[in-house]
C-alpha cells in the first residue's frame, strides 16, 4: 500500500483547487503526484463547532416525539404530548433547506407518544407502540410513506407496549420490538415487523428477562444487545443478545451498576458506550461502561461524565464518533448542560449548551449537504412543559466516499465543519499495518476533500479508523471504513412470496448481487433450518467485480415441512487473504409435502341424453397427492377398446353436436399421478 502524506495550499478562485504530492512517511522515498480535484464547501447553515443555533420552531409544541431522517432529505416529526399531557395525532416535515416546518395533513390514525419511528429500508417509517391518548399502552403500528405523505394503519402488534425498543435489522430488513411495559408489568415479548408482509410475528422465544426502559444497539455482527432496564422490583443490570439468524436469546455479562433509562450508543470500533441511568436505588448515575462484543462483557470508564443524568439522549455524532449527551433529569430536575464522551481520550467534555434546556427532545441527523449537525426540536422544559423551539448543534466531520474499498482502489476523504483555513491532521490506522498521517488546509468554508490514498491490490478484509485533528477547532473526527468484499445481496426469493415446496426432491433457485474487488470469487447457497441446519447447498465461480448471479439447490427428499431460510455468500481473496459477505432471507422456503397418494375417483361421469343437434357434457374429478392428472377416452365397441381423445385433459368433456352414429359410444376419465 502506497502511504503518502500531503499538504494543500488553496489558490486565490471562486473554488479551492487542490494538488496535493504525497510522500512516504517511511524513510526518503521520491515525491509522488496523486490528484488534482475541485473542492466545493458545504452550505454554513450551522453555527461554531460545538454550539447550538437556533432554528424554525415546531407548528405545535410537543415533547416525547420522535425526528426521522427520510430518504429524501427532510426530517419525519411525529406525535409526542402536548401542552394537556395528551398524546398528539399530528405530524410535521422539516426541510433543512429552508430550516421551517410544515405540518402534515391528514393527521395519523392513532394519536401516540413515546413510541419508536424506524426507517425502513423500503423507505417508508414504522411507528410503534407508544401511549395512546387515554395513558395506556398502545398494541397498534403505523407507516408513515414519503411518496404520499400519508399514514396508513392502526397495524395490529402481538403486544400492546411502551418504553420498548425498536431496531432494524439491516441483514434482511426486519425490525425488532423487545421489551417495554403492557401497563402493568414489563415484558419479555419480542416480536418482528416485516416491511415485505406488512405484519407482525412473534419471535418463539423471549427475553430471558422482562425488562421495560432498557436499552438496544445493533451489533456489527447482526446480533442485538439488549441492556438494564427495569421490572417491578426495581433497576436492571443483567444484559443479552438477540440472534436474529437463530432466533435465540443469551444471557451476556452484566453491566457494572443496574440502570434504567440510560443511554446506548455504538461506538466505531464497534463496543458500546452506556451512559448514565438511574440505579436500584433510583438514584442517578455519572458513570458510564463499554460493553465488548468478542468478550461480551462490560468495562466501566475511570471517567465520569460531568453531570448524573437519567432519561436523556445519548448519540453517537454521524460522521464524527463522538457521543453527545443532551437533557434529562438529575434529582428530579432538568440538566441544562451538554457533554460529550470522547473515545479517542476516553474522556468526557462539556460543550455550548442550547438556548433553552430541553428533556424529552427529539433528535435527528442529516444527509449530504447538511452534515455536521444534529437537530434538537421539541421537548420539555424544566416545568414539563412542551416546547416549540429546535435548536441545530454543529460539529466537524470526517467521512469517506465509500464505506468499503475493493483493493486498489483510491479512498476519498472529506470533511466539513472545521475553522476556515485549519491545518487538518489525518491519522490512518491500519489494521496489521504501522500507522501514518497527513495534512490537509480546510478552505474558507472549513471543508475539504482529497484522495488520500490507495489501498494495496494485495490487500483485503482490512480495517481502517481514521481520526482527523483541528487544532483551532479543538476537535477530533473519526471515520472507519474497510477493504473488502462490498456486499452480497439476495434478490429472489423473498420472505414477501416465498417459494412454497410440495414434493421432494425439489430445486430452488437463488439469486443475487454481490460486488467484489478482483482476485478468486466464489458463491455458495444453501437453505438453512432451525439452529442455522443446512438442508442443501451448492456453489460456483462468480465473475470479479459487480454483478448478478443466481445458484440451483437441491432440497432433499426427506426435508421435513416447515420454514427454511436461504442464504449466500460471496467469497473473495486475493493477495494476502479471504474476505467474505453474507445475506440471509428468513423464511424464504416453506416445505410442505403431503403423503404420497394415488388417485381417488370423487365424482363419476352421469349417462347423457341429448337431443339431435345438442351438446353433451360430461364431468368427472379426483383426489391425491399431488394433484392427479385427467385423460378422457372414447370407446366406440361398448368398452373392449378404448382410445385417448386429443385435448381431452380437464375434469369436463364436451362433446359437440354428437352425431346418431356416435350414440352408444362409451367414455372415462381415467385420473393419473406418480402414486398411481
Amino acid at each position: 500500500m502506497t502511504h503518502a502524506m500531503g499538504k494543500g495550499h488553496m489558490q486565490k478562485a471562486k473554488r479551492a483547487l487542490y494538488l496535493f504530492f504525497l510522500r512516504s512517511l517511511y524513510g526518503l522515498r521520491s515525491w509522488s503526484f496523486l490528484a488534482i480535484l475541485f473542492l466545493i464547501a458545504s452550505p454554513l447553515w450551522g453555527g461554531q463547532p460545538g454550539t447550538f443555533t437556533p432554528k424554525g420552531n415546531l407548528n405545535q409544541s410537543r415533547g416525547g416525539h420522535t425526528a426521522t431522517l427520510l430518504p429524501n432529505g427532510t426530517v419525519l416529526i411525529v406525535g409526542g404530548k402536548d401542552a394537556s399531557g395528551r398524546s398528539m395525532a399530528t405530524a410535521e416535515i422539516f426541510d433543512p433547506a429552508t430550516g421551517q416546518y410544515t405540518e402534515l395533513l391528514p393527521t395519523l390514525p392513532v394519536p401516540v407518544s413515546g413510541h419508536t419511528a424506524t426507517l425502513l429500508k423500503n423507505g417508508t417509517v414504522l411507528i410503534a407502540g407508544g401511549v395512546a391518548e387515554s395513558g395506556t399502552p398502545i398494541g397498534f403500528a403505523q407507516v408513515f410513506d414519503p411518496a404520499t405523505s400519508t399514514f396508513s394503519g392502526p397495524k395490529l402488534m402481538a403486544v400492546s407496549r411502551s418504553e420498548h425498543t425498536a431496531t432494524l435489522l439491516t441483514k434482511d430488513g426486519r425490525v425488532l420490538i423487545a421489551g417495554g411495559t403492557d401497563g402493568s408489568a414489563s415484558l419479555a415479548d419480542l416480536e418482528l415487523y416485516d416491511q415485505d408482509t406488512g405484519s407482525f410475528s412473534r419471535v418463539p422465544t423471549t427475553l430471558q428477562v422482562a425488562r421495560r426502559s432498557h436499552t438496544a444497539a445493533l451489533l456489527d455482527d447482526g446480533t442485538v444487545l439488549l441492556a438494564g432496564g427495569s421490572d417491578p422490583a426495581g433497576a436492571l443490570s443483567s444484559a443479552e443478545l438477540y440472534n436474529p439468524a437463530a432466533n435465540t436469546v443469551v444471557a451476556v455479562g452484566s453491566l457494572n451498576a443496574p440502570r434504567m433509562q440510560a443511554s446506548a450508543a455504538l461506538l466505531l470500533n464497534g463496543t458500546v458506550f452506556v451512559a448514565g441511568g438511574k440505579n436500584f436505588q433510583g438514584e442517578d448515575l455519572n458513570s458510564a461502561e463499554i460493553y465488548d462484543p468478542p468478550t461480551k462483557s462490560f468495562t466501566q470508564l475511570a471517567a465520569l461524565m460531568t453531570s448524573p443524568r437519567s432519561g436523556h439522549v445519548g448519540v453517537t455524532l454521524q460522521d464524527n464518533g463522538k457521543v453527545l449527551l443532551l437533557g434529562g433529569t438529575n434529582a428530579g430536575q432538568l440538566v441544562t448542560g451538554v457533554e460529550l464522551y470522547d473515545p479517542v481520550t476516553g474522556t468526557f467534555r462539556t460543550v455550548g449548551a442550547p438556548a433553552t434546556a430541553r428533556t424529552r427532545a427529539a433528535t435527528n441527523f442529516f444527509a449530504v449537504p447538511y452534515t455536521g449537525g444534529m437537530l434538537a426540536s421539541g421537548g420539555q422544559d424544566a416545568n414539563q412543559n412542551p416546547l416549540a423551539s429546535s435548536e441545530l448543534f454543529s460539529y466537524p466531520t470526517l467521512r469517506t466516499d465509500k464505506q468499503d474499498y475493493p483493493p486498489g482502489y483510491v479512498v476519498r476523504m472529506l470533511g466539513e465543519g472545521w475553522q476556515p483555513n485549519e491545518e487538518i491532521s489525518i491519522l490512518i490506522h491500519e489494521t496489521g499495518n504501522p500507522d501514518f498521517t497527513m495534512v490537509v488546509s480546510a478552505d474558507a468554508a472549513g471543508a475539504f476533500a482529497f484522495d488520500a490514498f490507495q489501498t494495496q491490490s494485495k490487500d483485503i478484509g482490512m480495517s481502517f479508523l481514521a481520526t482527523a485533528s483541528g487544532p483551532q477547532t479543538n476537535w477530533t473526527a473519526q471515520a472507519r471504513f474497510t477493504d473488502s468484499v462490498t456486499s452480497a445481496t439476495i434478490t429472489s426469493p423473498t420472505t414477501g412470496s416465498p417459494v412454497t415446496v410440495t414434493a421432494l426432491p425439489a430445486n430452488v433457485t437463488i439469486s443475487f448481487n454481490y460486488s467484489t474487488s478482483a482476485g478468486s470469487t466464489t458463491g455458495q447457497a444453501s437453505i438453512e433450518g432451525s439452529g442455522n441446519t443446512t438442508v442443501a447447498s451448492n456453489s460456483k465461480s462468480l465473475t470479479p467485480g459487480t454483478g448478478s448471479d443466481s445458484i440451483t439447490v437441491t432440497i432433499p427428499a426427506g426435508t421435513a415441512n416447515g420454514s427454511y431460510n436461504a442464504k449466500v455468500q460471496v467469497n473473495n481473496s486475493t493477495g494476502s487473504g479471504p474476505n467474505n459477505k453474507t445475506d440471509t432471507q428468513s423464511a424464504a422456503v416453506i416445505v410442505n409435502v403431503v403423503a404420497c397418494t394415488a388417485p381417488s375417483i370423487t365424482t363419476n361421469p352421469s349417462n347423457q341424453t341429448v337431443e339431435y343437434g345438442q351438446n353433451a357434457t360430461f364431468s368427472a374429478a379426483a383426489s391425491g397427492n399431488p394433484t392427479p392428472t385427467v385423460q378422457w377416452q372414447v370407446s366406440t365397441n361398448g368398452g373392449t377398446i378404448w382410445s385417448d381423445i386429443s385435448g381431452a385433459t380437464s375434469t369436463t368433456l364436451t362433446v359437440t353436436a354428437p352425431t346418431v352414429a356416435q350414440s352408444g359410444n362409451k367414455y372415462r376419465a381415467v385420473f393419473t399421478n406418480s402414486c398411481g
